[in-house]
């Protein structure tokens, strides 16, 4: 559950351009906002997604193992969306020229 920290001291997991770029220390977390387990920054994390095509964001938890945690876990969704790129890529389907729909519209494939 998403809560209200008690602590002072925090970690916080900065994500720049899909990329987990740091988890720093942070110094006066009380009363900011933070994801209590991995499960519910994920959903912070797929909401931001979904609202902004991106992961990137300052996600803040109390204690150094669920923020290593929820960073493994950006890094696994970022392998898993290269991953699908490569096999789109890799179709005997996929053309490099746009392909006409039945209405017209020069579309590039999936």
């Amino acid at each position: 559950m998403i809560g209200v920290t008690m602590v002072k001291r925090g970690y916080r997991v900065v994500i720049e351009h899909n990329v987990v770029r740091a988890i720093e220390i942070v110094e006066g977390l009380e009363g900011v906002e933070t994801a209590d387990t991995p499960l519910d920054a994920s959903t912070l994390l797929s909401t931001n997604y979904q609202a902004h095509g991106r992961l990137d964001g300052h996600y803040d938890f109390d204690d150094l193992g669920t923020a290593k945690e929820f960073a493994y876990l950006c890094l696994d969704f970022v392998r898993r969306l290269i991953d699908q790129t490569i096999v789109r890529f890799q179709d005997d389907d996929y053309a490099g020229e746009p392909r006409q729909d039945n209405d017209g519209d020069r579309k590039w494939p999936r």
